[in-house]
């Protein structure tokens, strides 16, 4: 388990600015809740790129696991937290669950990071985007999401 001091780490940083690329969130949102994706997960693939690391064999699937493990757990939280945003007077009680939930997810990520940086090489020519979003999923038109995401975040 991951201690408060590695929490806030370059994963986590790289999430939070991603994540505010104009585009991106609502992307994600939707593979999240059209497809059931892991955006943690999707998030990974995008930091091992532009970190040019190369991930060991069996880090991808160990982190998708992990992912989809605490996706089970945050679902619920996720929905009463969305339910509760359609109510009036709850605002209080919607930041909570927002915020307990971005902890558990900043708590997986620091986990996550510790694994990578431990399973970790420089990045291999053969080891492209494309093929790790097949981690993702091998659907194409998630392909093409997934593609088209990279594009927003390059501009």
């Amino acid at each position: 388990m991951t201690d408060d001091n590695n929490l806030n780490n370059p994963f986590w940083q790289f999430a939070c600015d991603f994540y505010q690329i104009p585009g991106i969130s609502a992307s994600l949102i939707a593979l999240q809740d059209d497809e059931a994706l892991s955006i943690n997960f999707i998030l990974f693939i995008f930091y091992l790129d532009q970190q040019k690391i190369h991930s060991c064999e069996n880090l991808l699937p160990n982190v998708k696991r992990q992912c989809e493990e605490l996706e089970k757990c945050l679902q619920p939280l996720r929905q009463s937290r969305r339910e509760l945003k359609k109510q009036t007077g709850f605002h209080n009680e919607y930041e909570q669950i927002k915020n307990v939930e971005l902890k558990i997810e900043q708590r997986l990520i620091a986990n996550i990071y510790q694994q990578s940086l431990l399973d970790a090489q420089p990045a291999m020519p053969d080891n492209s985007l494309e093929q790790r979003f097949n981690f993702i999923s091998n659907k194409p038109y998630i392909i093409a999401k997934l593609l088209e995401i990279d594009s927003l975040s390059r501009m």
